[in-house]
């Protein structure tokens, strides 16, 4: 699972031996990276060097797309709509597997993406408390938090330029000129989307589901994470379209 996070960290790096020089100190810098790189590498996939079969399978666990989405209910939005609608049925895996790494923009959009990055760990805890992973999941969790607080300043760039939403909310005052609010919404909905996630968790933990429905915790993490990533669909959609629209504009201009 830390291939999602591999990129962000290796272009941080090679930024900082580019930063150093390549002609100097970031050359030898790049080396000593590389060979760490590798042999960490082969030192864990040794043990699976053995038989062809072992490596085979680590790979279709490490990309499990034979599998699809819907194991253990952690694929949110699918299985949140696969009860009205068979989604399967309809698209094909490969249609399926199509996403985004939002890691990539942390740095521009500190708030909103570490918003999606907490609702992302969220949204697995059914295969964490089955791997008995929550304790680790909730300990990195809140590493995780309190290092974008800090490193980002997340809390102090909700404005909407922040959010790269005032050339949304200036084509929206057109019609509403009352639209003025928009940066205080969105703080709202992060505390009622955090305090639902915690709730929710503490729940799954402590209670026991009814016997008719043993798996209503699942289903309901499902739901909430699945309403907030069509909330961030929607955003980063947004942000897309209003973006591509301004270049038009500047271009027209110029």
């Amino acid at each position: 699972m830390e291939l999602y996070h591999a990129l962000p960290f290796f272009c941080f790096l090679l930024g900082k031996c580019f930063k150093k020089g390549l002609k100097g100190k970031g050359f030898v810098l790049l080396v000593k990276l590389a060979c760490i790189v590798v042999a960490s590498f082969v030192l864990c996939w040794l043990p699976f060097f053995t038989e062809r079969e072992q490596t085979l399978q680590v790979l279709r666990r490490l990309f499990p797309v034979d599998r699809g989405l819907f194991e253990d209910k952690v694929a949110n939005i699918w299985c949140s709509f696969n009860v009205f609608l068979k989604i399967k049925d309809i698209l094909p895996r490969h249609i399926q597997l199509i996403m985004r790494p939002v890691c990539l923009v942390l740095s521009e959009i500190p708030f909103m993406s570490t918003w999606f990055l907490l609702v992302s760990t969220f949204s697995m805890l059914p295969l964490l408390l089955k791997d008995e992973l929550l304790m680790p999941s909730v300990v990195t969790t809140m590493a995780f938090f309190i290092a974008c607080v800090t490193s980002f300043s997340i809390f102090e760039k909700t404005s909407e330029e922040e959010l790269q939403l005032k050339s949304f909310s200036i084509s929206v005052r057109k019609y509403l000129p009352c639209f003025t609010f928009l940066s205080r919404i969105i703080q709202y909905l992060f505390l009622i989307s955090v305090i639902t996630m915690v709730l929710l968790t503490l729940m799954t933990v402590t209670l026991d589901p009814p016997q008719k429905l043993p798996d209503l915790f699942s289903v309901l993490v499902c739901f909430v994470s699945c309403l907030n990533f069509l909330f961030f669909l929607v955003y980063f959609n947004i942000i897309i379209m209003w973006d591509s629209k301004s270049g038009r504009n500047q271009k027209k201009i110029s």
